[in-house]
């Protein structure tokens, strides 16, 4: 059959199949094995080498500009100019939000002074019940700064090893660990769990710490260890967040964490936790330091103690506060940037808007110097300046400003413990993540 086909319709045919053939050889050398050995992510070389994909999936998010309708990219230069030069937005479930100006204006020229707290504990409560939890968290990559910035004079067995950690982004309306009830129990320790199994080998290299010495002697079991935050940010901040990969790096981050709240309120050497907020009005200082003891009061209508903060202004009296609980809490703040926006305004009765008032709000960097409950949310309203969208101590007209609470954890530096051909030695790492504002 062949030797009866003419020469033309050989060729006709030797065409069509190397038309075939090529496609699938291209996708050969487009898609290798996917059984190739990976490299194990525990090891330092390792971290190295995954840290540019991070850092591409952190910062390679794309919002949409509502003014020129394209996109720019987070953190780009564009993004800059846009947010910090023109103002009046937010980034919020991956969308520049217009900033509610006129609720500004309205809380300037009204100061509100009605005390609000009972009724915003109440809406924070019901937005938490029943919500749908943002599940959008991602692994962030930390940076190794230079040896000269590490701590000298630090115990080493005081700080956790790095690669029996994990720096994790928390989105906003997500818990940090589980609540009481089944509505609940989805949360950034729950979701990181369920991801580990396939993309984490945990736990890395047996390390023999000085207590498990003293505990060889015990013939207990110990419990199968579940990988869980080394501390909190609250349902509606956003931002970095440390996990703790075994028992060791859980008990020595805590501990770096609760040192940040003794009564002293000075700089720790081996942990730094800032943060970004958006807060109402100019603030007249470039910096400085907010120091007003934070403690709870029973509120007899909810039945419940909540945070209050003794200031200046406040009607609190120190008798006033559950016993005990009064202690000492200090903020370093440091403005970034001010911003003056012109809102529109009506002549009443409906009419045209004929002039512009101009409204002021401020962003702003704080460093909290010692750990305690709301700090930064109350010391920004005791200097008359509420964080932007806090539903728990800002008058309602602030609370409406925002779709979402304006601070956010954008970086955290910490001393950690690194295994080198060397020996052990002693590190700064630095975890960032680009503010939503």
């Amino acid at each position: 059959m062949i030797a009866s086909l003419s020469f033309t319709t050989l060729i006709h045919y030797s065409i069509v199949l190397l038309f075939i053939w090529l496609p699938v050889v291209t996708s050969f050398e487009a898609h290798p094995t996917s059984n190739a050995p990976r490299t194990p992510r525990h090891s330092l070389s390792a971290h190295s080498e995954t840290t540019s994909s991070l850092e591409e999936d952190d910062h390679g998010e794309w919002v949409l500009n509502p003014e020129t309708n394209r996109r720019i990219k987070k953190d780009g230069p564009k993004w800059h100019d846009f947010m910090n030069g023109q103002g009046g937005y937010i980034c919020h479930n991956s969308k520049l939000v217009p900033i509610q100006l006129e609720r500004i204006l309205t809380w300037t020229q009204q100061e509100e002074a009605s005390d609000q707290s009972q009724k915003a504990l109440e809406t924070a409560d019901d937005s938490v019940v029943g919500a749908t939890p943002n599940t959008a968290w991602r692994r962030l990559a930390p940076e190794i700064l230079s040896s000269d910035e590490a701590p000298n004079d630090v115990d080493k067995e005081s700080l956790p090893f790095l690669d029996e950690l994990l720096f994790a982004f928390k989105p906003a309306s997500l818990l940090t660990l589980p609540g009481i009830g089944e509505d609940k129990q989805v949360c950034l320790a729950s979701l990181v769990n369920e991801w580990i199994p396939e993309n984490l080998t945990v736990p890395p290299k047996k390390r023999e710490s000085s207590d498990d010495k003293k505990k060889k002697k015990t013939k207990k079991k110990k419990k199968t260890f579940v990988p869980r935050p080394c501390h909190r940010l609250d349902y509606d901040t956003s931002g970095v967040l440390v996990i703790g990969l075994t028992r060791d790096s859980l008990r020595l981050t805590n501990t770096m964490f609760e040192q940040k709240g003794v009564e002293s309120g000075s700089p720790s050497k081996v942990l730094k936790k800032t943060y970004v907020a958006l807060v109402a009005g100019a603030i007249a200082q470039d910096h400085g330091i907010i120091d007003y003891p934070i403690g709870k009061v029973f509120n007899e209508a909810n039945g419940y103690s909540e945070f209050v903060c003794l200031h200046d202004d406040s009607q609190r009296k120190e008798d006033d506060f559950v016993e005990k609980s009064l202690r000492n809490a200090k903020t370093k703040y440091t403005v970034l940037n001010r911003f003056t926006l012109p809102v529109a305004c009506s002549t009443g009765n409906n009419g045209p808007s004929s002039q512009d008032s101009f409204v002021q709000y401020t962003k702003v960097q704080l460093e909290p110097l010692t750990g305690r409950g709301h700090q930064l949310r109350l010391h920004m309203a005791a200097i008359g300046h509420p964080i932007l969208g806090d539903q728990l101590h800002a008058p309602n007209t602030i609370v409406a400003a925002a779709p979402r609470l304006c601070l956010h954890a954008d970086e955290l530096e910490m001393g950690v413990r690194i295994d080198e051909e060397q020996g052990v030695c002693v590190a700064l790492v630095r975890v960032r993540c680009v503010p939503p504002f």
